[in-house]
């Protein structure tokens, strides 16, 4: 077993479950009780600017420790059957779309100030089932003998 995969792994899901975590806590209980005025719209967009700033390194780290993972499994011989691969480009290409939205919510949210909820809980509710998704597709590859 090599440590440092391990560690970059460990960071990876690390990662992964703040972001899965903080996008689950918005889309299931900050914006339902939005709804009843509580919290304003100013605390709300409080709230939505510092998820951002928050999940932008975690994207990023996610990215960066995916790469290294896909380092440290490519050294193996045989590592890498058809159906890996093809899952492995479904996941990529999963990251890659979260990562277009959430670079444009970011590039975009100051002019979105009126109404930071109602903007945001489509896309949080998008982003929730694709990152679920893109879980499924990590499972899939960690235990299914291809």
């Amino acid at each position: 077993m090599n440590f440092w995969a391990a560690v970059n792994h460990w960071l990876h899901l690390i990662a992964v479950i703040f972001w899965i975590g903080g996008v689950a806590f918005q889309t299931l209980v900050l914006f339902p009780i939005s709804r009843t005025g509580n919290p304003s719209p100013e605390a709300l967009n409080k709230i939505a600017t510092r998820f951002r700033w928050i999940t932008s390194p975690l994207i990023l780290l996610m990215v960066i420790t995916g790469a290294i993972n896909f380092g440290f499994r490519s050294q193996t011989p045989g590592s890498f059957p058809p159906g890996y691969v093809m899952i492995l480009g479904i996941k990529v290409l999963l990251v890659l779309v979260i990562a277009s939205v959430h670079t444009f919510d970011f590039v975009h949210a100051p002019e979105a100030q009126a109404t930071p909820a109602l903007r945001s809980f489509f896309w949080s509710r998008t982003v929730l089932v694709i990152g679920l998704l893109i879980v499924f597709l990590a499972a899939l590859l960690r235990h299914w003998t291809f």
